[in-house]
């Protein structure tokens, strides 16, 4: 009897240890880097977001992609950074991003836009956060979780079929008015 509640309790401590422990990370702060597309030869924005956050003073992160698919020309602020922003793209394939806020961020959105150049004209390359470290207003370093994301090459439509009709429809509407009135103008 004994062993059978000594088993209950230590089963009933490790379930709510768990539970609790599932609750903290739901609160955690968030990095995201979102999926996107394009076409050979454009240029595409991809969005860094940041959620559950509260008092966020710095973040320093590094992004991988793949260089035979991707190039980077910028990194720029996102919509909800106030701060100072800093990177450095020279090694093909990995971006670091410094971001710093003295006043702090405390609301959830995007903190900063990574503008690639498609260089192929087919494939996929992951985004991936390698690195991540958040910090409070205070230096103080805050428990983050970084979720990556998809970049994949989109082709641009050859096919005629594919494409709005536009100029064709017009066409036939105004071969079809034109038929008319010379058909009225016949029976006048």
């Amino acid at each position: 009897m004994k062993q059978k509640r000594r088993t209950i309790i230590v089963f009933s401590v490790l379930l709510c240890f768990s539970m609790f422990s599932g609750i903290a990370s739901a609160d955690q702060v968030e990095i995201t880097i979102g999926d996107a597309s394009g076409s050979y030869e454009t240029s595409v924005d991809v969005s860094v977001v940041i959620s559950n956050v509260d008092d966020v003073g710095g973040i320093d992160l590094v992004v991988t992609y793949d260089p035979t698919i991707l190039q980077v020309e910028s990194v720029s602020k996102g919509e909800i950074n106030n701060g100072m922003i800093s990177s450095n793209s020279d090694t093909a394939g990995i971006i670091s991003i410094a971001i710093a806020d003295q006043n702090g961020i405390d609301e959830d959105g995007e903190i900063a836009v990574i503008s690639f150049t498609v260089l192929e004209e087919t494939g996929s390359s992951p985004l991936r956060i390698e690195d991540l470290i958040v910090y409070d207003t205070d230096s103080i370093e805050i428990s983050a979780t970084a979720r990556d994301g998809t970049f994949t090459v989109s082709k641009l439509s050859s096919d005629p079929k594919a494409e709005s009709p536009g100029f064709e429809l017009m066409v036939l509407i105004m071969g079809i008015i034109c038929i008319a009135i010379i058909y009225r103008g016949r029976k006048q």
